[in-house]
């Protein structure tokens, strides 16, 4: 009787492992100003680009992929606030939280990174409209993140990072057969935390209507270029390809003021062992994630506008500021 005891014991125990192990999750936040007039078609691109990508993540790693997306109507800073609140997280889960809207800062330069302009479809907004729908993705949105203590939280946004001449609000001041092992060194044996914003500080960030932002593709072809590696994968690598990959493009594509990447990576040194594996066939080989930007298009159509800063009922005239 002891021994079946024993038995069932231990049963349950791999059984409750099992389970444990499976249970590893993507929490993916997809946001998009996809109803905008100027820059939405390329927004809903861009956000099918990584829905796709996360998709493909999910189908390679075996995690579950979940999919939370507010665009249109639902892009607005109460739903994403509260989307963020209300996620519930386990401490091996990934947070993968994605924007792709209207952007800018403040001139006091409160973050290095974009603050969104989180509203389904205006271009311009009063100084009071910036403070009511302005999102810091570094402290609104990555901040409250990491306090979810999952495994590995990843924040990015596409969206220009040019300064507009207010301050900040108060509040702020303070693939081949490598494919599947390289994904699950990023995506099931990472621990860290990473943000990133598609432009630096005062510059624009390029999208085309058709093909989407270039970060968002660079991203992805970065992403791709490290899970075909032979070299173990990690997320520094992927930034830093990021960086160089949306440097050279916008310079190819001769867009004005450029375009360069702004991240920060915080990741713990975990080895990872690796058993070693024999010589694969073509047929092992999975395919890539497609990017659209890399499709040899002649002409593209990028637009890089700024939401326009507008008077307040009974403002005096100024001088008119940037748009962002």
């Amino acid at each position: 009787m002891q021994k079946a005891i024993k038995i069932s014991i231990l049963s349950l125990l791999i059984l409750v492992s099992f389970s444990t192990a499976q249970a590893q999750k993507i929490h993916a936040i997809l946001c998009g100003a996809t109803n905008v007039s100027d820059i939405g078609s390329g927004c809903k691109s861009s956000m099918t680009l990584m829905e796709n990508a996360l998709t493909y993540v999910g189908s390679q790693t075996g995690m579950e992929v979940e999919f939370t997306l507010l665009s249109g109507n639902d892009f607005i800073k109460d739903k994403i606030e509260t989307t963020i609140n209300n996620l519930s997280v386990g401490s091996d889960d990934v947070i993968f939280f994605y924007s792709t809207s209207h952007g800018f800062n403040y001139n006091n330069s409160v973050s290095r990174f974009t603050f969104l302009g989180a509203h389904p479809n205006k271009v311009e907004m009063t100084k009071s409209e910036l403070r009511k729908f302005g999102m810091s993705l570094e402290h609104d949105i990555y901040r409250p993140l990491l306090t979810k203590n999952a495994r590995l939280t990843v924040t990015l946004a596409e969206a220009c990072n040019t300064v507009v001449d207010l301050p900040a609000p108060s509040r702020y001041n303070a693939m081949n057969v490598n494919i599947t092992k390289r994904l699950k060194e990023l995506f099931l044996e990472a621990k860290g935390s990473a943000i990133s914003t598609s432009s630096v500080l005062d510059q624009r960030s390029w999208t085309d209507p058709e093909d989407g932002g270039i970060y968002t593709n660079m991203f992805i072809e970065a992403m791709n270029d490290g899970i075909s590696s032979k070299k173990e994968a990690n997320w520094d690598d992927v930034f830093n390809k990021t960086e160089s990959l949306t440097v050279a493009y916008a310079e190819k594509e001769g867009l004005r003021g450029g375009q360069r990447p702004d991240s920060e990576t915080n990741f713990h040194d975990t080895p990872i062992s690796i058993k070693e594996e024999g010589k694969a066939s073509t047929e092992e080989e999975a395919p890539k994630v497609e990017t659209k930007a890399k499709k040899g298009k002649k002409k593209h159509d990028y637009i890089a506008p700024k939401i326009r800063v507008k008077k307040e009922e009974g403002e005096e005239e100024e001088k008119e500021n940037d748009s962002y």
